[in-house]
């Protein structure tokens, strides 16, 4: 009742942006069933898709500002994330095959267990795959904490290692990682009480 005009008008603004943030996430889960095929596992893989990240946006909005889920779809020819936050779904991509999204994975992996080698390039390749698509996304969160849900051979993979050129993922982020058995507990609290220790 006491909000001035401006705000009155700010607040049918966000509405409307939110509403058509809305119809992009309908527009893009409908474009997943398309390119994913019409297939059993196809479907289940959308329909999964779309009960995770309305979970994950039920426990992040407990969480409180700051934290953002990002979830992970690896498809045959290109590798799309959505970015959670407690009020907006929003989902991008990046054009890459399965296999090369893969094979670059793994090849950072191994590069980090290597002390012989160095990651940096690796690292920094990924982060303009994985995370460079949602950049502004994150900013525009505030986000201080990522919870990453991660799809394929992604799971492998330090995402704390990621590196945007001048700065590793974990000097930006503090980033945990949750499994569909994982998530439900995410915004548990420990039970502290009965704990002993040296």
């Amino acid at each position: 009742r006491s909000r001035t005009a401006e705000e009155n008008e700010q607040l049918t603004a966000l509405s409307a942006k939110l509403k058509e943030a809305n119809q992009k996430m309908e527009d893009f889960f409908r474009q997943l069933y398309v390119s994913l095929g019409t297939s059993q596992p196809a479907n289940r893989t959308v329909e999964k898709a779309e009960d995770e990240t309305a979970a994950l946006q039920a426990r992040i909005r407990k969480l409180g500002a700051g934290t953002v889920a990002v979830y992970t779809l690896v498809a045959p020819d290109r590798y799309r994330v959505i970015v959670i936050t407690p009020d907006v779904i929003v989902a991008r991509e990046y054009p890459i095959s399965a296999k090369d999204l893969r094979r670059k994975a793994f090849a950072l992996t191994e590069d980090l267990r290597n002390r012989h080698s160095s990651p940096l390039a690796g690292a920094q390749e990924l982060y303009k795959i994985l995370v460079a698509p949602i950049e502004n996304d994150l900013k525009g969160a505030q986000a201080q904490t990522l919870v990453w849900s991660l799809d394929d051979a992604l799971r492998y993979l330090p995402v704390a290692a990621l590196h945007d050129g001048k700065q590793y993922l974990v000097e930006r982020y503090r980033s945990v990682l949750v499994t569909p058995a994982s998530s439900p507990y995410l915004d548990g609290r420990p039970d502290t009480k009965h704990l002993r220790g040296l």
